[in-house]
């Protein structure tokens, strides 16, 4: 819809011939939609009929040979008004309506569906984050009943270990008191069997006494 315009800047570069226009029709202000605006097809179709017959009159004029009046550049205020005005694509996007420029439209496409996988690759991370948030928690309250358990264990550990020690002296003790025992025992044998060879020699004095005495009797009668 707006191509005309880049119509009107090539023939008017090509010709270049600019005539004095009023400024008045210059800075003139957009008419209405009814009467063909600049974004509607009417006065686009009005501006480049004008523009069209202002180069071939300009081209006709140097032909013949009459001299025309040549413009530097524009002026300001028809720039102005076409810098402020918005394109088509621009007003078709204010009003609502799909925008014609396919590189636009394109690009638009392709930005949101960008997002989306950006969005998409996001939720992905933020679910596989919160899953391995879950996991290091388990994996952590595991390790700390590991852990407790690993200390009761080595408290039951140094517990036994203690109980162990205990007993080693306990033992080391009771072999001791059985070593002394069996010394004494030992001792204790010996002399039983001492007293025992005594009393079997006081029994044969004793005989021997009895039958002494029964001799001596025996030779007084």
């Amino acid at each position: 819809e707006y191509s005309h315009s880049y119509e009107e800047r090539s023939l008017l570069s090509k010709s270049s011939l600019f005539s004095p226009l009023k400024d008045a029709e210059l800075v003139s202000p957009p008419e209405p939609a009814a009467q063909g605006g600049l974004g509607s097809p009417a006065g686009a179709v009005g501006h480049k009929g004008s523009y069209l017959n202002f180069c071939e009159a300009s081209c006709e004029g140097g032909k013949r040979g009459q001299p025309l009046d040549v413009e530097a550049e524009r002026p300001i205020s028809y720039i102005a008004r076409y810098a402020s005005a918005d394109s088509p694509s621009e007003q078709m996007s204010k009003a609502g309506l799909p925008s014609a420029d396919p590189k636009a439209s394109f690009e638009a496409h392709v930005r949101e569906k960008f997002n989306r996988m950006v969005e998409a690759v996001d939720k992905t991370i933020e679910k596989r984050i919160d899953k391995l948030t879950k996991e290091l928690a388990q994996k952590t309250a595991e390790l700390l009943e590991v852990r407790a358990a690993f200390v009761q264990l080595s408290q039951k550990k140094q517990e036994v270990q203690r109980r162990e020690r205990a007993l080693s002296r306990q033992v080391d003790v009771a072999v001791e008191m059985i070593a002394a025992l069996k010394q004494r025992l030992t001792e204790s044998e010996e002399e039983l069997h001492r007293k025992e060879e005594e009393v079997v020699t006081f029994n044969h004095f004793l005989e021997e006494a009895a039958e002494k005495e029964v001799r001596g009797k025996a030779r007084l009668q």
